[in-house]
């Protein structure tokens, strides 16, 4: 464009119709035309260089013009330039505008234009104008409300004085705002067309493409741009008239909705806007459009840009609005604060039944949803917004709108992040609830504070029955679940509290839920935090059961003053036979208080007090009370400090012949030594009712070991001695051993951890070679070489009664092995013998497998960590095809791999008797697997099968899932640490949609994701005989472990 123009001076024109013209132009054009009294143009446009010359010339002085009225239809200035073109035209009495701009600016201001006409043009009569403006919320200048916009053409300076009345609407389909004078007297009126296309049409084409239609142009096809052909229907423009509008007038500054007429009723009336880039201020003016509309039923005003704000708005509407049955808010930007406000205007609007928040950025969206669910079906008693992440507010929503429910009686907000500070709202609700009868809160994030909240609450309900709790952040959650339960359950029997870090005034709230309970037998309140004051709450409830048996408090903090409870408890329960008050800091002080109680009474059978702090003084005082009491049957006093001057108080009581009831004492680790089973033994030679006596721990030895060797020879009533990890040597076993030659009595001799070697079985063996009576000896961990096995060895080959020899951790090797082998073919009695961990090698396996071809009696085998290989693996093979008696076989930890493992395969095609068979860390890979797989196909009676830390991988695990498919007997099977991964869980699902018999499967560390969760619990929703599934140690998320978790009737870890 030429900066300059060429022009007639002093032209006697009058009238003027041009199309672009800059402002420069514009003044040249009327300086240089002093008669023209009518000027109209197509376009002022304002350019850069137009702007300079400007500023470099005089252009601020009126011209010598006497134009009357100016005409511009498309202008492009902004707000100063066009007040300098106007101060060039003082007289000006028509003025008519046409501005289209990117954005809303001053240009379009009300009170701006109205500064402008009373500055320089004080003789305007007649203004008209039509003004527009895009707006998107995406462009970062999101738009003015029309409400706004109209406000300042509402002075009087526009009503009353000039009477120019102003309409303002925003074309909500189009994202354009409108403000224009009315009546609409635009002398071109397809200028007030206007879209997106058009807006971007070179201004060439624009003009072709407006006068098309009334000259020869209109039977055109295309016009072109550049290089691009383009259709004039592609810039063919929508009448504004005929789209959704909101609409108003400075007269009445009422915002109406406008749109085209429809056939359709009102009823069927949508408002459909999605997708139309509607922000706060669109929905500001829709708001309150609406607020007057009476006939739109649906509004859709999805994936838009609605903020919290613009949710606000509709609220608003929405307390007044009448006829609007549903809203569609997805995808848009809404958060907890707006759904806030929607969820408080549903308290005053009663026609809303359906709100999709679905996609904004609100956790509590959901909750909104929910709530009109509620409302709309008045028959709804359970409301499930589990998984759904409702947040803070979410929660504070939902617990504030259900203080108002007549008819939800079950609630489920599980996995939804709640922690201490949202858990107050449901708290807070149920002080005063008296419709709600279950609330699962399970997995969520709730910690002791927060379950302390409602607790304190559920003091005051008296409805709810069920609180789930279950894998939140602490044990005392469980804690209070249990409550609930207690509370809910008049004819419970048994009430475990344990590992909850319950408290005194937990207590409190325990028996406050028992008060109608009459039929509660025993109580487990171990590993909490209570102390006197919760005693004192038990002690209260205690004297009105009628019931009560069986009580632990162990590991609490009751100490001496706590004891002072207990007095009161044994001397007015007379039901109680069970009392294990272990690990409480009790001393000698507490003990004394507590024996006095225990002279008088008469039905606790059952005593446990270890682990306090008890030394020789407060044994003092508990045999003395022994010698009143008539009924404890058993106590246990190990871990303490009693010594050997303890021990022999103990020895006197038991020297009584009154003492007709005490059979069992446990002693171990009270440093007692020599000189306390000295006081002991010759207790025992007198005593006629202990059967079983625990020294365990307790550095006897030598002297020690001989005298209690001589009272086992008189005493008649002992079964079972355990005398573990007391250093015992050789030549202490020869002193016992000489004792069993004698005892008739003892069936069980526990003498693991000592050091009692090859010597120490030499004694043994050659003494319980005619023993009548011994069925169980323990010998793990004793050094015990190749010569100790042949004594004992010797010993199966003699004695007819024992059924259980424990051998594990020593070192007999493959010449033990042997002598025990020889041994077996002749035994007719052992059942059990675990040889675990013992150097046997391939040639021990030999040894054994020759016994296995023809032992009728052996059940259980234990050969794990034998350093068994393929050879052992083989001959153990080809003796389970013959054997018919042995059900357990352990093989863990003996790398053989999958020769081995084809070995045992072929066995158990022909084996019909073993039943577990464990197989771990054997370095099994895909070949193995093969063979595994084929054998379960055919095999019929092995029910457990332990593989786990092998290599079977995604297609080893693939073989496996295949078997699994057909096998009816396999209910139990190990595969954790076998790089599995989602693939081969994927397999296994595939298994377990037509497995009808595995209940119990391992899968811990195997690689297994989200996915391979997925998986198993869809098929679970299916298979209804698996109930226990281990997937810890693997990478997993808690939303599907949540889901496996929460199956009914499953226990998953």
């Amino acid at each position: 464009m030429a900066r300059g123009i060429s022009w007639p001076i002093q032209w006697k024109l009058r009238h003027l119709e041009i199309g672009i013209c800059t402002s420069s132009q514009y003044h040249t054009i009327i300086e240089q035309t002093p008669h023209l009294q009518t000027f109209v143009m197509e376009d002022c446009v304002g350019y850069l260089e137009d702007s300079r010359m400007m500023t470099s010339r005089s252009f601020d002085q009126p011209c010598a013009s006497i134009l009357k009225s100016l005409t511009i239809m498309s202008c492009s200035l902004c707000l100063e330039e066009l007040e300098l073109l106007l101060s060039w035209t003082p007289i000006l009495i028509h003025l008519e505008l046409v501005f289209h701009r990117d954005l809303f600016d001053s240009v379009l201001d009300g009170s701006c234009l109205e500064q402008i006409i009373k500055s320089k043009l004080p003789l305007l009569r007649q203004f008209t104008f039509f003004f527009s403006y895009k707006y998107s919320s995406q462009s970062g200048n999101p738009s003015n409300s029309i409400k706004s916009i109209i406000a300042p053409f509402r002075a009087p300076f526009w009503l009353e004085e000039k009477r120019w009345y102003v309409t303002c609407d925003r074309v909500l389909e189009m994202q354009i705002v409108r403000i224009y004078t009315i009546p609409v007297k635009v002398r071109h009126e397809s200028t007030l067309w206007y879209d997106n296309s058009f807006d971007y049409m070179p201004f060439h084409l624009r003009r072709l493409y407006l006068r098309a239609s009334n000259t020869a142009f209109s039977n055109l096809n295309h016009v072109f741009t550049g290089e691009h052909s383009v259709t004039l229907s592609e810039y063919g423009m929508k009448y504004v008239n005929n789209l959704i509008r909101c609409e108003i007038s400075s007269t009445d500054y009422i915002c109406r909705l406008i749109r085209a007429s429809s056939n359709k009723t009102n009823e069927d009336i949508i408002l459909d806007l999605s997708k139309c880039n509607i922000d706060n201020n669109a929905v500001e003016d829709l708001a309150d459009a609406l607020e007057q509309d009476n006939t739109c039923i649906t509004l859709n005003l999805s994936k838009n840009s609605i903020q919290d704000i613009g949710a606000q708005y509709l609220a608003n509407m929405l307390e007044h609005n009448t006829t609007l049955n549903a809203i569609d808010l997805s995808g848009n930007r809404i958060g907890d604060l707006g759904t806030q406000f929607l969820v408080e205007c549903l308290k005053y609007n009663t026609t809303l039944m359906k709100l999709n928040l679905n996609g904004n950025s609100g956790q509590s969206c959901l909750i909104v949803e929910a709530i009109l669910k509620i409302r709309t079906d008045r028959t709804l008693t359970t409301l499930d917004i589990s998984s759904t992440r409702i947040g803070n507010m979410g929660v504070e929503i939902l617990a504030n709108y259900l203080k108002f429910n007549t008819t939800i009686t079950v609630l489920n907000i599980s996995n939804n992040n709640i922690d201490d500070t949202e858990v107050q709202y449901v708290a807070n609700l149920l002080k005063d609830d008296k419709i709600l009868n279950s609330i699962d809160l399970s997995n969520n994030l709730i910690g002791d504070q927060g379950a302390r909240y409602l607790l304190e609450n559920l003091e005051h309900n008296t409805t709810l029955l069920t609180l789930k709790l279950g894998k939140n952040k602490t044990p005392y959650c469980i804690f209070v679940e249990n409550i609930v339960k207690i509370r809910g359950d008049r004819t419970l029997t048994t009430v475990d509290i344990s590992h909850h870090r319950s408290e005194d005034d937990d207590v409190r709230l325990i028996i406050t839920a028992l008060k109608d309970n009459k039929a509660l037998v025993s109580m487990n309140m171990s590993k909490n935090q209570i102390g006197y004051l919760g005693l004192q709450h038990l002690t209260i409830f205690l004297r009105h059961t009628m019931t009560f048996t069986i009580l632990d408090l162990s590991t609490n903090q009751i100490d001496n003053k706590g004891t002072e409870a207990l007095v009161s408890i044994l001397r007015n329960l007379m039901t109680l036979t069970t009392l294990n008050i272990s690990n409480n800091q009790i001393s000698n002080h507490g003990i004394h208080a507590i024996t006095d109680a225990l002279k008088y009474n008469k039905t606790l059978t059952k005593l446990d007090i270890s682990s306090n702090q008890i030394d020789a003084s407060g044994a003092q005082y508990l045999a003395e009370a022994l010698q009143y009491n008539q009924s404890i049957a058993s106590l246990n006093m190990s871990n303490n400090s009693i010594g050997p001057e303890g021990a022999q108080f103990f020895a006197n009581t038991l020297q009584n012949a009154h003492i007709q009831t005490l059979n069992e004492l446990i002693m171990s680790n009270n440093r007692i030594d020599d000189i306390g089973v000295q006081y002991l033994s010759d207790a025992l030679k007198e005593n006629t009712t202990l059967t079983i006596i625990d020294l365990s721990s307790n550095q006897i030895v030598g002297q020690g070991i001989l005298h209690l060797a001589d009272a086992l020879k008189n005493n008649t009533t002992l079964t079972a001695l355990y005398y573990r990890n007391n250093r015992m040597q050789s030549i202490d076993t020869k002193y016992l051993a000489d004792a069993l030659k004698c005892n008739n009595s003892l069936t069980l001799l526990s003498l693991q951890c000592n050091e009692i070697g090859d010597d120490g079985a030499m004694h043994l063996g050659d003494a319980l070679k005619n023993n009548k009576t011994l069925t169980t000896l323990h010998f793990y961990d004793n050094i015990i070489g190749a010569v100790g096995a042949k004594h004992f060895g010797d010993l199966l080959c003699h004695n007819t009664t024992l059924t259980t020899l424990v051998l594990g951790f020593n070192q007999i090797g493959s010449r033990g092995a042997q002598h025990l082998a020889d041994a077996l073919q002749r035994n007719t009695t052992l059942t059990t013998l675990d040889l675990e961990y013992n150097g046997i090698g391939d040639a021990g396996a030999h040894y054994l497998a020759a016994v296995l071809l023809h032992n009728t009696v052996l059940t259980i085998l234990n050969l794990s960590g034998n350093e068994i290989k393929n050879g052992g693996a083989q001959v153990l093979g080809n003796a389970l095809q013959h054997n018919i008696t042995l059900t357990t076989l352990y093989l863990y930890e003996n790398n053989f791999g999958d020769l081995g493992t084809e070995y045992l395969c072929d066995a158990l095609q022909h084996n019909r008797t073993l039943i577990t068979l464990q197989l771990g860390l054997n370095y099994i890979e895909l070949v193995g697997a093969q063979h595994l797989s084929d054998v379960l196909q055919r095999n019929t009676t092995l029910t457990t099968l332990d593989l786990r830390h092998n290599e079977l991988g995604e297609l080893g695990t693939q073989h496996l899932s295949d078997a699994l498919q057909h096998n009816k007997t396999l209910t139990t099977i190990d595969l954790s640490e076998n790089e599995i991964g989602d693939v081969g869980a994927q397999y296994l699902c595939n298994a377990l949609q037509h497995n009808t018999t595995l209940t119990t499967i391992n899968l811990s560390e195997n690689e297994i994701g989200d996915a391979g969760a997925q998986c198993l619990g869809n098929v679970l929703q299916h298979n209804t005989t698996l109930i226990r599934l281990n997937l810890q140690r693997n990478y997993i998320g808690d939303d599907a472990m949540y889901m496996i978790k929460e199956l009914p009737g499953r226990r998953s870890q």
